[in-house]
């Protein structure tokens, strides 16, 4: 089953949101995959995804963070 969870965290001084995906199989840890990631104050209507422009590690800790958020729930 996969549900879809917003996020919004500041890591590095940045404010971050966006939208991950949460895929539960029954004897699998969750798989967390960060499908959208913005910069929350960018001087644009329509910011772009960053995802592909930051450093992978804070895609990481992104999703661990949801990981963990939706364990403890």
């Amino acid at each position: 089953m996969i549900k879809l969870k917003q996020f919004n965290y500041i890591i590095r001084g940045f404010e971050f949101y966006g939208l991950c995906e949460i895929q539960s199989i029954e004897t699998l840890p969750l798989i967390v995959n960060c499908a959208d990631l913005y910069l929350e104050g960018y001087k644009d209507d329509n910011p772009p995804d960053i995802k592909g422009m930051v450093d992978y590690q804070i895609i990481l800790d992104i999703e661990d963070m949801v990981r963990l958020e939706h364990e403890n729930a």
